[in-house]
């Protein structure tokens, strides 16, 4: 966390994308992820907690709830 603000990254791909309060991964591996499947591009809506997740291979749009860990 920096000046009591949380971190929000990328670099590492996951496949959901999750919050601790101090950081957040939002990488969903659009070009890098080993399951061509589970490519996915996000937006992340921080006021509702929400992403609009594309998914590449069926181009599907589908919204999730960000956990929080």
């Amino acid at each position: 966390m920096i000046s009591g603000r949380p971190v929000i990254h990328g670099l590492t791909p996951v496949e959901r994308i999750y919050g601790d309060g101090a950081r957040m991964n939002c990488d969903l591996g659009s070009n890098t992820y080993p399951i061509l499947e589970e490519r996915s591009l996000g937006l992340v809506n921080l006021t509702e907690m929400t992403c609009h997740v594309c998914r590449q291979a069926d181009q599907r749009l589908e919204t999730r709830r960000i956990g929080c860990i």
